[in-house]
């Protein structure tokens, strides 16, 4: 079995929760990452788990905080499968148009 969206990084004991997923079935985790520093934290834990790998993206409530695709894609590895979750939310708002917007153009390459 898969767990295709887990925040391991969030959590106090992600070790501990992947052990507990193992003992339930659970072979391979995809790992979100949200941001820069959630990226390093979840890479880390990918090279110290067997079949954990990463989802690396910026979430639109930090498009103001100035991380780039860029950034991110510098980053990418074996580990990370997929970059992504970069979109428009217009429910929080915590980003604001304007930041969130630039970040969805610039990561789908549209002017």
């Amino acid at each position: 079995m898969i767990d295709t969206h887990a925040h391991l990084d969030a959590l106090d004991d992600p070790h501990g929760a992947i052990v507990r997923a193992r003992a339930a079935g659970v072979d391979r985790i995809v790992a979100i990452a949200s941001g820069l520093a959630s990226t390093r934290v979840t890479l880390a834990l990918a090279e110290a788990e067997e079949g954990i790998a990463v989802a690396a993206g910026l979430h639109p409530h930090q498009a103001a905080d100035d991380e780039s695709v860029e950034e991110l894609a510098a980053l990418a590895d074996g580990k990370i499968v997929a970059i992504g979750e970069i979109g428009l939310d217009f429910y929080r708002d915590y980003g604001g148009a304007s930041p969130t917007s630039s970040a969805s153009q610039a990561s789908s390459g549209r002017p």
